[in-house]
């Protein structure tokens, strides 16, 4: 797909900065810490439309002996329940191979959500729970309210974490968003259960982030993608938070190199070929094709990635329409050799990507 000649443009000339001239956007802290993925809310800066506030750990796994893939997450609304609207709740997407995704989604009260600041442990109701026995691993229990599924999965960090954004501001003053990537890349080994069949996973590929802030829900859409392969020692995440500043970078490691995207020489994603999804009566559609292009912080490469879908789930209790995908990625990474780019290594994966919209039409959105 090519690109707008404009927009490319526009990150071409942002190369011309001097090599290892790093954008202000770049000012996060590097070192990411266990209580960096810990629970933010009892530390966030203020109490104004906290009836707003989301926190959610993510978690994805795809297990290449299998074709299983999946995605988990643990999260709490409205912590203080105000206005009785407060929640906690548990996600769980199985892509099975040749059969429908899986699709859960249990709800709690807010009473039955405990997390701790100082790393990542939490529990939701009494049968789904989060542990971190040391800062590179997390071990994840879910039961279904349902009975239907039941997992144990052990995720072993293997590339170190990183802030995707930090504080980011939205449209209204009180909006502020974080977005961690604790576990770029990791080792999944654990047992899931569906409808009482057993299944293995031995060293499955893995990726963890968390998300934590207050933004008007409903009005705030994302696009997102990532694989991770521990084998090859290959990860790449990208994401694009609409209305929000200065936005998210996206991370590459490949060959041995951490390249760091800033938000300001991300080209806008381009998507095409529209599907419409059968579960949403019709109405909402997800592009099947996206590819977005940018260059790093020092200027010397320069990255063009797209990605395919190959699956397709639903989350029909999410404040806006979220659409989950199993994906194919593949990229370019170029390196400005005398002036010009030049080819220097290819990008390829099976990973994730998401795509949301509001479910009415909302201005400026």
């Amino acid at each position: 797909m090519d690109h707008h000649p404009l927009a490319l443009l526009k990150l071409l000339d942002q190369a011309d900065k001097a090599p290892g001239q790093v954008s202000q956007a770049l000012s996060i802290p590097e070192l990411v810490t266990s209580a960096d993925d810990g629970y933010h809310f009892p530390s966030f800066p203020n109490a104004q439309a906290e009836e707003w506030y989301l926190e959610w750990w993510y978690f994805n796994f795809i297990d290449p002996a299998t074709d299983l893939a999946g995605i988990l997450m643990f999260e709490v609304l409205n912590p203080h329940n105000r206005f009785g609207l407060g929640r906690s709740g548990v996600s769980l997407i199985l892509f099975r191979p040749e059969k429908s995704a899986v699709v859960i989604q249990d709800l709690y009260p807010i009473t039955d959500f405990h997390a701790s600041t100082d790393k990542a442990e939490l529990r939701v109701g009494q049968a789904n729970r989060l542990s971190s026995p040391d800062a590179e691993t997390n071990d994840l229990t879910m039961r279904t309210q349902d009975g239907k599924v039941q997992l144990q999965l052990t995720f072993v960090r293997t590339a170190p974490g990183a802030f995707m954004s930090s504080a980011m501001t939205g449209p209204y003053q009180w909006e502020n968003a974080s977005w961690l990537c604790y576990s770029p890349q990791a080792t999944v080994n654990g047992t899931i259960t569906i409808e009482g069949k057993n299944l293995t996973l031995e060293d499955a590929r893995g990726y963890h982030d968390h998300n934590w802030g207050k933004w008007l829900l409903p009005a705030r859409t994302f696009v997102w993608a990532a694989f991770a392969d521990p084998e090859r020692g290959m990860h790449f995440n990208y994401g694009l938070s609409r209305g929000f500043h200065p936005g998210n970078r996206a991370i590459l490691r490949v060959e041995g190199l951490d390249l760091i995207f800033p938000p300001d020489r991300i080209e806008p994603p381009q998507a095409s070929d529209f599907q419409k999804f059968d579960g949403l009566f019709g109405i909402w559609d997800y592009p099947t094709h996206v590819s977005v292009a940018m260059i790093d912080s020092t200027g010397q490469y320069h990255l063009r990635m797209t990605w395919q879908v190959l699956a397709t789930a639903h989350l029909p209790k999410a404040p806006v329409v979220v659409f989950e995908h199993r994906a194919r990625l593949q990229g370019r990474l170029s390196k400005l050799v005398d002036g010009n780019w030049e080819f220097f290594s290819h990008i390829e994966g099976d990973g994730f990507c998401e795509w949301t919209d509001t479910w009415i039409p909302l201005p400026g959105v």
